[in-house]
């Protein structure tokens, strides 16, 4: 939450801070005890991944969407550099038991959640960010770790160590007047770097942050200018119509968001998952991300879809 000082009378009477306070207390005792939570096969699991998981780690939490898993698979075996862990924080069944599935399928470390005891989704997803933190992470140590949103498909090479570059935190930001985060789902670490801070990846609303704003207070305020790098972030026309508009999709390092896949077309920023299987099977074929962004005269950079 914001310093005292930073309220203003008015909210001050309205009791913005106590109220603010009290659900930070609240959020923190939830997240420390859902981190503590550990699902049946943890140990094992740990052990069995533990020396593929000591360079690079990036974790992506799924939730109840399986296509966008297997495309998120599909995308970083051809371009993420290290080790990819899915987190399922997925509270439907049917979606666990398919996501596992194709996680075997393609040798990509799984493992289940616990009940998850929080129905906001920016709750849900921070706190399972941080715990895989505190059951994953803490226990290999790898030299770099980091976040990708399950339905972020990089189209061209990503390496987390080249995108650090001798940072210490790497990321999409998100700035707000009290402060700024990294996207939780585009978000990279040198371990060694941060390993003096205890990372929190619930949100802050009083600070206008997003999940993962807890770490401006936890990590970002305190590094030093050139400690900290943003990525490069556009929405780039697609060669597709959508309820009779042109689509535009946002592109991170040249990764592309499909946004809100878990809620369903209605929520979801293409509506028709179509538009971007054709893509991935694009790059399946051997072209890349300077293949299919062109320049389109009438509205700058354009994917043809």
């Amino acid at each position: 939450m914001r310093p005292s000082s930073d309220y203003s009378a008015a909210e001050w009477l309205r009791g913005k801070p106590l109220l603010h306070g009290f659900k930070l207390c609240r959020n923190e005792l939830v997240s420390a005890a859902f981190a503590r939570s550990r699902p049946a096969g943890l140990d094992r699991f740990l052990a069995d991944n533990a020396d593929r998981a000591r360079d690079r780690v990036t974790v992506a939490i799924a939730f109840n969407t399986p296509w966008v898993i297997d495309l998120l698979l599909r995308t970083t075996r051809l371009h993420l550099r290290g080790t990819l862990v899915v987190v399922d924080n997925s509270n439907k069944p049917d979606a666990r038991r398919a996501i596992e599935r194709i996680c075997r399928d393609e040798d990509i470390p799984y493992i289940g959640l616990p009940r998850n005891p929080e129905r906001h989704p920016c709750r849900s997803h921070g706190i399972s960010m941080n715990w895989a933190h505190a059951n994953l992470l803490s226990a290999w140590k790898p030299d770099i770790f980091g976040y990708i949103d399950h339905d972020l498909f990089p189209l061209d090479a990503l390496d987390p160590a080249k995108r650090l570059a001798g940072r210490a935190v790497y990321g999409q930001q998100n700035r707000s007047p009290w402060g700024w985060n990294l996207w939780a789902g585009y978000c990279f670490f040198d371990g060694r770097k941060i390993e003096c801070f205890r990372p929190d990846f619930n949100h802050d609303v009083p600070r206008h942050l997003d999940t993962g704003g807890r770490n401006w207070v936890r990590i970002y305020q305190h590094l030093a200018e050139g400690q900290y790098g943003f990525a490069d972030a556009e929405h780039i026309p697609l060669d597709a119509v959508q309820d009779g508009e042109r689509l535009h999709i946002p592109s991170v390092d040249r990764c592309i968001h499909v946004g809100g896949a878990s809620f369903g077309p209605a929520r979801r920023i293409v509506k028709d998952a179509g538009v971007i299987k054709r893509l991935v099977e694009r790059i399946e074929a051997g072209e890349v991300f300077d293949d299919i962004v062109r320049y389109d005269p009438a509205g700058g950079r354009a994917i043809g879809a």
